[in-house]
């Protein structure tokens, strides 16, 4: 199949959902943004939506494969550490508020690498 302007449009609008919770099938409700789950083209669309995450980052380098992202950054200093990852997650955040996608706290960590002298070097410093 030809992926045409006309396919798309018609793939990505007009939807409606419905939910069944406990035997009940809820009304129809109109979908307002996002792909069919399980669709071809899903994670394709998915995949260009994201595409520009990276320009909400400054200093620190993403890393981004299908729905998971991770960045980085390198320095000698604590402070300066927490400054930057601090100021990069405010910005990722914004993005994410934007393009109405979340963050999984659940599944969200912040690592500190380093030898094991250097690690004993911070005393605690990274809050």
């Amino acid at each position: 199949m030809v992926l045409t302007k006309t396919v798309l449009h018609s793939y990505l609008t007009d939807r409606t959902q419905k939910c069944r919770v406990n035997g009940q099938l809820s009304d129809s409700v109109p979908v307002a943004c996002g792909v069919p789950q399980g669709s071809s083209l899903g994670p394709l669309l998915f995949l260009i939506y994201i595409n520009d995450l990276p320009n909400c980052l400054n200093h620190t380098t993403a890393r981004m494969f299908a729905d998971d992202t991770s960045i980085s950054y390198a320095s000698d200093s604590a402070k300066e550490l927490q400054n930057v990852i601090n100021t990069e997650l405010k910005g990722l955040s914004d993005w994410l508020i934007t393009n109405k996608l979340s963050l999984n706290i659940v599944k969200t960590e912040f690592m500190v690498v380093g030898s094991r002298q250097r690690l004993k070097t911070l005393n605690n410093e990274i809050y």
